[in-house]
């Protein structure tokens, strides 16, 4: 019975937002209303910590609802100055195929931005301009959400592997484990990547295929360019994680994997015969191939500015990203339990969205009424999805601390993970879909592996495994554990105001991650066994 006490909370957003398509502020509620029940009443959760989860959960909350006004702000302001046409010709430029759009924007620039920002942030970005380029919304989504994958496994300067890895292990298992665990966990995670993550590419022209055709036609016709491309990426990801360690692989592999793959586009190699258009603007299509005269600079300004402040604040250059730190709107020890959080808002990606349109109003020569209504539209559209976030984020804090209660079960995190480790000798297998579990979950790479490193490591010696190997593959299946997570969709799903219900584009996520992450339990089976 506590198994089912423990998934309640996950069955019941699956019900609610994928089966009977419920949006995420309605699903969200109700979930929330039953977890509490639940884990009070089964689970004999102590009140205080059932308070300081839910607590911790709105302050987690309120820092992504920052990214997503900042985002919100910057794409109304490029909306308004008619940046996205000028990013459309750009686009168009390199190719007027979709296909190549898509893997352009949705593997190469998202991994960049991954590596830079992370946190949700690089779908939010993207998304816009893809539908710029006359991709649907429920496609943009999708193929943004399926990209931004293997990338998190070093995405925000590595914090995943050198914050989630390096202290989701206890003091004790480092000792066993030898101080440079963390150096193997990361080259096993990027060879796995390596191995099976090329896949990717093609899964999003394959989802997106589906979405806009009904067919997987287009997706099959462009096998070759789509997996080339997997592998542009990849490897020299690979190296840049061998040489450098975990901070670089996402920035550095996706810039130069960017690069080769313009050069392949130009070169025409692995193109398809047959171009796929899905531009719906006849008018855009008429000029687009003229020699007109287009302010890029004024267009990409806001971009490249945001991305610098990004890069130069998690580089930390100079101290910068420590300064910034140093403002922070702190509440501890809620509600007497050992709960906190500290937000700082100098350091939020959403600030930084903020400058660059603030900015962008200047360049754009908007007049002070003009950019007031932009302020108010971007506002006005978020009181539903802070309460989709809060109610979210509020259930993740609630598994994860269900621990401190009365009843003398486990927390919900640890009855899972005795799930999985019930598999004996198939763990190898079952070791990744945790960690992808844990990243659905928490909406974040890093969560899970702070969440199940430890587990993982004492199961794979229990059992006589690699407990290298299991932090591995617990890497690998957070990471792509991201491609669904609930609040990354509903925080993308807002910033292009998706009709849709958001459980619809988890329909379309869900299966690329399980098919990925069942190729690598597969693998692992076979490495464990040699």
């Amino acid at each position: 019975m506590e198994y089912l006490v423990a998934l309640l909370p996950i069955i019941s957003i699956l019900l609610l937002m994928v089966v009977l398509e419920k949006p995420a502020y309605i699903a969200g509620p109700i979930t929330l209303g039953l977890t509490l029940v639940a884990f009070g009443f089964y689970f004999k959760m102590e009140p205080a910590w059932m308070g300081a989860s839910v607590v911790r959960g709105s302050l987690l909350s309120l820092d992504i609802m920052l990214i997503i006004a900042g985002v919100f702000l910057l794409v109304s302001v490029l909306k308004k100055g008619n940046a996205f046409f000028v990013l459309k010709v750009l686009t168009h430029r390199l190719s007027s195929d979709a296909r190549v759009q898509l893997i352009f924007l949705s593997w190469f620039v998202i991994a960049f931005l991954e590596g830079v920002a992370g946190f949700g942030t690089p779908p939010m970005i993207v998304a816009p301009i893809l539908i710029a380029l006359g991709f649907s919304p429920l496609a943009a989504i999708a193929a943004t959400l399926i990209g931004d994958s293997v990338a998190c496994t070093f995405g925000a300067a590595g914090t995943p592997m050198l914050i989630g890895v390096a202290e989701g292990v206890t003091s004790v298992q480092v000792g066993i484990l030898g101080q440079d665990f963390l150096v193997k966990v990361a080259t096993l995670t990027s060879f796995f990547h390596l191995l099976v993550g090329f896949l990717i590419p093609l899964l999003i022209l394959g989802v997106v295929s589906l979405i806009e055709s009904k067919s997987l036609k287009y997706a099959l016709q462009s096998w070759k360019l789509a997996c080339f491309a997997g592998v542009l990426f990849l490897l020299p990801s690979f190296f840049v994680n061998y040489l450098l360690g975990p901070e670089f692989p996402s920035i550095i592999g996706s810039l130069v994997g960017l690069l080769l793959f313009v050069f392949v586009v130009k070169k025409k190699i692995f193109l398809p015969k047959e171009k796929w258009i899905i531009e719906k603007d006849a008018e855009f299509l008429k000029i687009k191939d003229q020699k007109i005269e287009l302010q890029y600079e004024k267009a990409l300004f806001p971009y490249a500015v945001a991305v610098l402040l990004l890069l130069v604040s998690r580089m930390n250059f100079n101290g910068i990203g420590d300064f910034l730190k140093t403002i922070s709107l702190s509440i501890q020890d809620i509600f007497g339990t050992s709960l906190g959080y500290n937000l700082y808002p100098f350091y939020s990606p959403g600030f930084f969205f903020v400058i660059a349109s603030i900015l962008a109003f200047y360049i754009y020569r908007m007049s002070e009424q003009s950019a007031g209504s932009v302020v108010k539209a971007a506002l006005k559209k978020i009181t539903k999805i802070f309460l989709a976030l809060i109610s979210m984020l509020s259930i993740v804090q609630i598994m994860i601390y269900s621990g401190n209660n009365l009843s003398g079960l486990p927390g919900a995190p640890a009855l899972v993970a005795s799930l999985f480790a019930a598999s004996g000798w198939a763990w190898p297998f079952f070791s990744p879909f945790l960690g992808l579990f844990g990243a659905f979950m928490a909406g974040s790479s890093t969560v899970s592996n702070l969440m199940f490193s430890a587990i993982q490591v004492d199961t794979s010696m229990t059992l006589g495994m690699s407990p290298i190997l299991a932090l591995a593959l617990q890497s690998v299946g957070s990471a792509l554990g991201n491609m669904f997570a609930v609040h990354n969709v509903v925080a993308a799903a807002a910033v292009v105001h998706l009709l849709h219900p958001e459980g619809k584009v988890m329909k379309y996520t869900v299966f690329p991650a399980l098919i990925i992450v069942t190729l690598i339990g597969l693998i692992a089976l076979i490495l464990a066994a040699i």
